[in-house]
């Protein structure tokens, strides 16, 4: 009883094995069918397609009859060479060129074989044709060999699909490739006129690893089950993926390093590389639909990443090498910059910095740089783009090296031409910083907040003054950008190596005085203040013999940006002490002075900016800021204080101003202020004090105006004598 259920049962599970077998036999030879029927619909087509070719060939012959008794009338009246038609309603007058690049695969294709790239069309050979042969150019460690092809396309076919297939001959045997997830197993080949013209009528098509039909081993069912699971189009999704992952790295074209070396920069590197990604996001992201546009974005930035290696080093000791190999790692360097921003690969610090540096123009001994002219002929077709590349290399890059971007910058984006001298322009406290160079007046700006907080290493913002010091005649816009990145700490440390002007000085400090929140009286900001404007003295004062209109424009700059820095000053006095404020009225008054002196020397014939006009209402109103400010002291001052008081007062009366028109005018203003204000003020007994014991402290213009109030005074000296304690006071001084 047992043995017949069991030979039941197993009757039972040979019939259900028999369905399946039957199911999978029935939906092999209905795709089998299918396959057929599709193939026979495809022969039809080919063949209707050429009968229709036929006819055009036959009405074309007609037309060439009419075309050869106009063509002289038709070259007389249009300058166009053959090369530059686009006329797609023929196929004879003229060609351009497809360079076809693929790796063949290791199972499909050896040195033995041959590959062959066909079209459906029969105006470039059909599919029948070996006219179009690849030549195997490198062979890989995996055993895939990388081919290249050449073929002349007619002009008809622009804006028009070229289907096409890969075949591969081996012997006798002949296969054609396996086009994933393409029913047709075609790949097609679309170009514009754009394009083309941009490409000069050479095009590169990038097409991937070629693989040919899987051949299936293993059970009927299993590789069944495999194909309706999916499990089949996953790892089919993995092999696609490492051949995209090599096709990207293989295919990328090699730098030139220097001038006599091959391989590819500029414009011609830019537009290769773009038509690599624009082949391969077809092939493997269009097309066959096997990876997803990010994980091509991921593997085409890294492999770009990794073909820089070779120029890091020459980015970095660039100096090294001679002017024509210089230039062209500088040319390297604005395509690295472009594509940086373009394919978004990761960079680090380092290497951003290389990247920074290596884009300073090569300067001439001249002092002007015809890398700079060049630049739009190297960059034809990207130069617009180059622009906004530049700015956002110098934006990423956290180092102080992203200072050497912005000559480069600069002269792009017109802000200011080689070895052009600064205008009279003064709007440093402008909302947009265009002043600065770090900020044009429509498009770009870079915020410096990271970089004021910190502050440099001592060594590297040396070495960064070296590189850059050189190009300041060049770009007179980058000094300017150098001390607006700066800490107010490291200021003086720049200041005083002489390079830099005293208009931009005082514009940086006129910043800190108006934006520091942490600024207090003798506190290492404030030191760092009065060492910049100690610094910017001490320049004023120094002969200069040249009396140029740039010196007159510089000194211009100058004294209008010290009165800022006073104005400024006098806001926050509460959190400064007299003697930086006393400080900054002598760089305004000096600047002035030298200001005058020029302008004086200057031959009347020479052509002086109209927009500088009188200084009287800049000096009116620092004059009555002083007059303010010193008679706030006084009124506020006790009996006791008065000579602290005073002796304020003669500080600004004996300036350390040259002798002149404006020394004169300004302590004229003062000592008639003071004699105003101690008329306002009952100091009489007091101030004759003062007067009589410290006559030997005050200069000979303060003494002068308390000579006149003192003895014009209610009280007497007579009177003040006979006090016991006025006497007893000018005896110790005396004796002191």
């Amino acid at each position: 009883m047992i043995k017949i259920l069991e030979n039941r049962k197993q009757q039972k599970e040979d019939e259900q094995e028999m369905k399946e077998k039957r199911k999978i036999d029935g939906e092999l030879k209905r795709k089998l069918k299918e396959e057929e029927n599709a193939k026979k619909e495809e022969k039809k087509n080919e063949k209707k397609k050429r009968m229709e070719e036929n006819k055009k060939r036959k009405l074309s012959k007609n037309q060439k009859k009419l075309e050869k008794s106009t063509t002289s009338r038709l070259c007389s009246k249009t300058d166009q060479k053959p090369s530059e038609r686009t006329d797609t309603s023929s196929f004879g007058f003229s060609h351009f060129t497809i360079h076809f690049h693929a790796i063949m695969h290791a199972s499909i294709f050896d040195e033995s074989c041959r590959a062959y790239v066909r079209f459906a069309s029969d105006n470039l050979g059909g599919w029948k044709s070996n006219r179009h042969e690849l030549f195997a150019i490198n062979k890989y460690n995996d055993g895939n060999i990388e081919v290249e092809g050449r073929v002349s396309v007619p002009r008809g076919f622009i804006e028009k699909g070229i289907p096409y297939r890969y075949f591969i001959v081996c012997g006798s045997d002949e296969q054609q490739e396996f086009v994933y997830n393409q029913n047709d197993n075609l790949r097609y080949f679309y170009v514009t006129t754009k394009q083309l013209k941009s490409f000069n009528d050479v095009f590169h098509q990038y097409d991937g690893v070629i693989r040919g039909f899987e051949v299936k081993d293993g059970f009927m069912v299993t590789n069944f089950i495999k194909s309706i699971t999916g499990y089949e189009n996953t790892q089919h999704k993995k092999l696609l993926f490492e051949d995209a992952k090599q096709s990207a790295s293989s295919f990328l074209p090699f730098w030139q390093t220097t001038s006599l070396s091959s391989g590819l920069t500029g414009d011609d590197m830019i537009m290769r590389i773009g038509v690599l990604n624009r082949g391969l996001h077809y092939c493997y992201c269009r097309n066959t639909k096997a990876l997803s546009e990010q994980d091509l974005k991921n593997l085409f930035s890294e492999a770009i990443r990794s073909g820089l290696d070779t120029l890091w080093k020459e980015f970095i000791s660039k100096r090294e090498f001679n002017e024509e190999n210089r230039m062209k790692i500088f040319m390297n360097a604005v395509t690295v910059a472009y594509l940086f921003i373009e394919y978004a690969f990761p960079l680090s610090s380092d290497e951003k910095s290389a990247l920074s540096v290596a884009l300073l123009p090569e300067k001439e001994t001249s002092g002007q740089s015809t890398c700079i002219e060049n630049l739009e002929e190297v960059f034809p077709q990207s130069f617009q783009k180059i622009q906004w590349a530049l700015i956002n290399v110098a934006y990423y890059d956290t180092s102080l090296s992203w200072l050497c971007c912005m000559p480069l910058v600069h002269f792009i984006m017109k802000q200011c031409y080689p070895g052009e001298k600064p205008s009279e322009d003064k709007q440093h406290d402008y909302s947009r910083p265009y002043w600065w160079g770090i900020a044009d007046k429509d498009h770009y700006w870079i915020k410096l907040d990271v970089f004021k907080q910190k502050i440099v290493d001592k060594e590297l913002l040396k070495d960064m003054l070296e590189r850059l010091v050189p190009y300041f005649e060049m770009d007179y816009l980058l000094p300017r950008a150098l001390m607006a990145s700066l800490n107010l700490e490291q200021l003086p440390e720049v200041a005083k190596t002489g390079h830099i002007s005293t208009d931009i000085i005082l514009a940086s400090v006129c910043y800190y005085v108006r934006e520091e929140k942490n600024i207090s009286r003798n506190d290492h900001k404030e030191t760092a203040i009065k060492e910049c404007l100690t610094v910017v003295k001490s320049k004023l004062c120094e002969e200069n013999n040249e009396k140029s209109v740039d010196d007159l424009i510089c000194a211009w700059r100058s004294f209008m940006i010290a009165a800022d820095v006073f104005k400024s000053m006098n806001d926050r006095k509460n959190k400064l002490t007299d003697n930086v404020m006393f400080l900054a009225l002598e760089a305004f008054l000096i600047s002035l002075h030298v200001y005058c002196t020029i302008k004086n020397s200057l031959d009347e014939s020479v052509d002086q900016p109209a927009s500088m006009g009188s200084y009287d209402t800049i000096l009116n109103s620092v004059q009555y800021s002083i007059r303010s400010w010193l008679k706030d002291k006084m009124n506020q001052s006790k009996n006791s204080e008065l000579l602290a008081c005073l002796k304020s007062w003669d500080r600004i009366l004996n300036v350390p101003v040259p002798p002149g028109l404006i020394r004169n005018q300004f302590t004229m203003f003062i000592a008639e202020s003071l004699h105003d204000s101690l008329k306002s003020k009952s100091f009489d007994e007091e101030l004759v004090k003062v007067y009589c014991q410290n006559q030997s402290t005050f200069c000979e213009a303060m003494l002068e105006v308390l000579t006149k109030y003192a003895f014009d005074g209610s009280v007497t000296l007579d009177q003040l004598i006979q006090k016991p304690n006025f006497r007893n006071n000018a005896i110790n001084t005396a004796n002191a």
